[in-house]
């Protein structure tokens, strides 16, 4: 579960998360600086500007089509960068004030991960036993299965050759005899 909330709030929603009696494993929190990518965003934003208004100038000055076409042009080009880094300007401006928490749930213990803490645990080697036996008696089951659908097959070829042996022993036995 991934859930933002605002920055103010994250140690109140740690505490809470971990006063719900779920035993936590691991837990690791990390911080993108966003300061440096604003700073960098708004940095080029201000020359962006600086461009576009420039452009209007020669804009304002073009006297033939070509000119006024080409400059035109420049200038819309020159907008949509001024848009996006607008966006992501205000973007990076929403995720200041918030922080990103994500939380792995699981009722089944086998479903666990390990995480190594100490050099050797009891109760990790018993969990990885117990998945490996439940892994081989899955795969027994597999085989079981298999092994039902595909009798359709052998089990009658099989019983051809039970007596077809058969017939064949009884004919040699019927030869020796006489």
């Amino acid at each position: 579960i991934e859930v933002r909330i605002p920055l103010s709030e994250r140690d109140a929603m740690m505490e809470f998360l971990h006063n719900l009696g779920i035993r936590v494993l691991n837990e690791s929190t990390s911080a993108n600086d966003i300061k440096d990518q604003y700073e960098d965003l708004d940095a080029k934003l201000a020359t962006l500007t600086k461009t576009k208004d420039r452009f209007e100038e020669l804009y304002d000055q073009a006297e033939t089509v070509e000119e006024i076409l080409k400059v035109q042009s420049q200038l819309l080009n020159l907008q949509r960068q001024i848009d996006k880094l607008t966006g992501r300007i205000k973007e990076l401006e929403g995720k200041t004030d918030t922080t990103l928490i994500s939380v792995s749930l699981t009722t089944d213990e086998l479903a666990l991960g390990y995480t190594p803490g100490d050099p050797w645990a009891p109760q990790n080697t018993l969990k990885l036993a117990t998945r490996s036996l439940n892994m081989t008696f899955r795969d027994i089951g597999d085989f079981a299965i298999w092994a039902g659908v595909y009798a359709l097959i052998w089990l009658p070829l099989l019983g051809a050759g039970i007596v077809l042996v058969k017939m064949l022993n009884n004919k040699s036995k019927d030869k020796s005899k006489k």
